[in-house]
């Protein structure tokens, strides 16, 4: 999170069932391992809604917003056989 400074932190896995066990623990170490100097507030966590399936989703979702970009769509057009 330090790295890539999201707005927004989603569980997956067994990530979520673990914090509910232990919540108090959790969001002290959530805070505690934050770079504080790098905004005034940690981003919330929220469950994610799609179980296993969260990682495949995003990867599509990820490869999808890359080649429907004006620069994807160019460089898949000069792939193109010409004729």
């Amino acid at each position: 999170m330090n790295l890539h400074d999201p707005d927004i932190v989603t569980l997956g896995g067994v990530a979520a069932p673990l914090r509910a066990a232990a919540t108090a623990a959790f969001d002290n170490a959530y805070r505690d391992a934050l770079m504080s100097f790098r905004k005034q507030s940690a981003p919330p966590v929220c469950d994610g809604v799609h179980g296993e399936e969260g990682p495949l989703r995003g990867a599509v979702t990820l490869a999808l917003d890359h080649v429907t970009t004006a620069a994807g769509l160019a460089e898949w057009a000069d792939r193109l056989p010409a004729g």
